[in-house]
């Protein structure tokens, strides 16, 4: 049986002393017993201001006397995930974290502040004491912070992603120290108490935003970073440009009259950097013939055509005392044209002298479309023009700097496949101990030259043009389709043809 009435303070009060008698001691109040002194004050004012309690009369409300509230087990979160799910009570019940969220909306939901004791208990027979309310609001505040707490986590998570982002693409490197500093400078503006950005904070950013360490495989400047987009955008027009001037008709090219040149150092001795080895060796050596060969130069400066043939001369540049070579180097040949400075890096004065040995011949089409890169002895198109025949032209265009490794055909789809037909020769000879000196001067020559017409004998058609430039390069920009890009395989295709002729007793030169 129920029944709902008004509390009268001065007749509950009047049935304590009744019970408990009245302690007219000078012992001040104990702190507990001041606490609880409050309590009831508390309870009785809300009475007087006209709070009802409904009392179920057939059920006790109990108090835990042992209850310390110091010994609660519920502490403070860092997220709502992390709540337990089911909430000790002091008076003993276990409920799930549901079903206290429904007693703490039951509990604010009311024109006063909160509901009364009884009325909690009335419908959350969980809560029958004081204590059990406290817990209650002390979920409460935890469940409120946990959620905010949260909101902060993912505002402060876009932050440092948005910061990372743009370091990124600035191309500057970064580490997790710096995500650390970037996590803390952004909780500055956030105010998520006690965030430390530890190192598994870290870990979990990176996991979740798909960030790792990579090799930096490319350093470039801070300007050429800056006008990456703007240098893309003249390399495509560069392409385009070049393609126009193929075809037919008046004032157009064919693709034998388009070539393309560029100067690359090479090693005297060219050895990998990898070698198999047995797992668990820390230090691991291999032997080269000299080691000063292995960090002196030769300049060479190969010529290729956009119909897949390569210039039948090679120009080369090698360093010597007196910037001349001795009187006892007598090296002739076909393919070479070598020429002696006081150091291997190629002059205005040995350009002109490549164009008069290499470019001009008695065969050279009326108009040649010389693609060049833009140093500056390349830029002087009038010296480069001055040494044509007459009635010959040379237009010259500049392939933008930076763009090079976009779209130079020497540099996406030549060099690469040059220098390991080197490799592959140097390999070959040092795994079979042959008497073959790579830093003599006439060896020096000689390779490359051998190299070169072993790639000039078996030129890529124009069909697998486009082919070379995807499996030399991840950027698939080519000025023409046609442009001589050669496949990763020349070195085994030539490798291959020289061990067919051995075979067959024949003398190879390309392979041996």
């Amino acid at each position: 049986m129920e029944q709902s009435f008004a509390f009268r303070p001065a007749k509950i009060l009047a049935v304590l002393v009744r019970d408990f008698g009245i302690d007219n001691s000078a012992q001040p109040l104990s702190r507990d017993e001041h606490k609880l002194a409050k309590v009831i004050y508390g309870m009785l004012d809300r009475c007087r201001a006209g709070d009802e309690y409904e009392v179920d009369e057939e059920d006790d409300m109990t108090t835990d006397p042992d209850y310390v509230p110091e010994n609660d087990n519920c502490v403070a979160v860092d997220a709502i995930d992390q709540l337990e799910t089911q909430i000790s009570f002091p008076s003993g019940e276990i409920v799930s974290l549901d079903r206290a969220v429904e007693a703490i909306n039951y509990y604010r939901d009311t024109q006063k502040n909160t509901r009364s004791l009884a009325s909690m208990y009335k419908k959350f027979r969980f809560i029958k004491a004081d204590s059990d309310l406290k817990k209650l609001r002390l979920v409460e505040k935890q469940r409120e912070r946990a959620v905010s707490r949260r909101d902060q986590f993912r505002v402060l998570n876009q932050l440092v992603a948005k910061s990372v982002k743009e370091k990124i693409e600035e191309g500057i490197g970064i580490h997790d120290t710096d995500i650390m500093l970037m996590a803390l400078k952004a909780n500055d503006q956030v105010g998520i108490r006690g965030f430390i950005a530890s190192q598994s904070w870290v870990t979990d950013f990176k996991r979740i935003h798909s960030i790792v360490s990579r090799h930096i495989t490319t350093f470039v400047s801070k300007r050429s970073m800056v006008n990456r987009e703007h240098t893309a955008s003249k390399a495509t027009a560069l392409v385009e440009k070049i393609k126009s001037m193929v075809g037919t008709g008046r004032g157009k090219v064919p693709y034998s009259a388009i070539l393309n040149t560029d100067q690359s150092a090479l090693l005297k001795e060219l050895p990998s950097n990898r070698s198999l080895a047995y797992r668990g060796e820390k230090t691991i050596q291999r032997i080269v013939q000299s080691v000063s060969s292995i960090t002196h130069s030769i300049t060479i400066m190969p010529t290729i055509y956009a119909d897949g043939k390569v210039c039948p001369k090679l120009f080369i540049v090698m360093k010597e005392k007196d910037g001349k070579f001795p009187s006892t180097f007598r090296f002739r040949s076909d393919f070479l044209v070598v020429r002696a400075g006081h150091s291997h890096i190629m002059t205005k004065p040995l350009l002109l002298e490549y164009i008069e040995n290499c470019i001009v011949h008695p065969g050279m089409p009326p108009k040649t479309i010389f693609l060049c890169d833009s140093w500056s002895s390349f830029k002087d198109h009038e010296s480069m023009k001055s040494k044509m025949p007459p009635g010959k032209q040379l237009e010259v265009e500049n392939i933008p700097p930076k763009a090079t490794s976009l779209i130079q055909p020497l540099d996406v789809g030549f060099f690469r496949t040059f220098k390991a037909m080197e490799r592959r020769v140097y390999s070959r000879v040092l795994l079979e101990n042959l008497d073959f000196k790579f830093y003599q001067r006439e060896i020096i020559v000689a390779l490359p030259a051998k190299t070169e017409s072993g790639e000039g004998r078996n030129p890529v058609p124009s069909a697998g043009a486009g082919i070379g430039v995807a499996s030399s390069s991840r950027i698939n920009t080519c000025p023409l389709e046609g442009f001589p890009v050669f496949l990763s395989s020349p070195p085994k295709v030539i490798s291959g043809k020289a061990e067919k002729e051995r075979k067959e007793g024949k003398s190879c030169d390309i392979g041996d």
